[in-house]
């Protein structure tokens, strides 16, 4: 069975971080998401026909917050984007990330007057950030801030790799080979869709009992990912560098 690529494992706490700050900005700021766009454009679809308790403006200010992490992103990343996989600029994009969660952090918990619709602004252009890392690094169907996709890609290949185990040349009584996506991958869409409800319920059930904690907890995988990911891409260089060494 194939191991789990870092890059893989990276991402995966990313979409668990995804998952918490839904969680929080969902329950706290007023009915609205900082990592799901869809449901932000129906729930400000509802909003604009005046629905009761939903307000115009968070929607649209996490819509234009997570365009805002978009555009920082794809500035940071302008040197690299026809590169694939992980990268220490990927890094740099994280630490931003980390700065806007860290500051978010910092004004729930220390409860400061700022207005709702700032933290919003902030949570949603932590999130747009991070789905330009997952763009970059390029495994397909993980995006980190959107699961309807995956689900998609997931259920369609699973059937579609069910049929082709299934069907039979029947003239020469073999199967027929097809290109079928491995297992493997399919395993990594379910573990990316089952971690940002990992990260739902995790950040829901601390909230419970103290939302002051609750906040930092996607601040810390962040920090994690952002250390593991420096750690895995400097020894990944120093080796590659021994290797042309001793090839020279």
């Amino acid at each position: 069975m194939n191991r789990v690529q870092p890059q893989s494992l990276f991402l995966l706490l990313l979409t668990m971080t995804s998952g918490c700050v839904d969680v929080i900005t969902f329950l706290n700021l007023g009915q609205v998401f900082s990592a799901a766009m869809t449901g932000n454009t129906v729930l400000f679809g509802l909003a604009f026909v005046h629905t009761p308790g939903l307000s115009v403006i968070r929607y649209v200010t996490a819509l234009c917050g997570f365009m805002l992490g978009n555009a920082l992103a794809a500035l940071l990343c302008s040197r690299v984007q026809r590169q694939s996989g992980w990268n220490l600029t990927l890094n740099v994009v994280l630490i931003g990330e980390f700065a806007l969660l860290l500051t978010s952090a910092l004004l729930m918990d220390l409860q400061s007057p700022i207005s709702t619709s700032f933290l919003v602004l902030l949570f949603s252009a932590a999130m747009g950030m991070q789905g330009v890392v997952a763009r970059r690094v390029g495994i397909n169907g993980i995006t980190t801030t959107v699961i309807t996709s995956t689900i998609t890609g997931m259920v369609e290949t699973t059937i579609w790799n069910l049929q082709s185990k299934a069907r039979v040349d029947f003239d020469e009584k073999k199967t027929v080979q097809t290109n079928s996506t491995p297992w493997s991958t399919i395993i990594l869409w379910f573990s990316a869709i089952a971690i940002y409800g990992v990260g739902a319920a995790l950040c829901g059930e601390i909230q419970r009992h103290s939302l002051r904690v609750a906040v930092w907890l996607p601040v810390l995988v962040v920090l994690l990912v952002i250390l593991l990911s420096y750690v895995w891409q400097t020894a990944k260089e120093r080796k590659q560098k021994a290797h042309r060494t001793v090839s020279a």
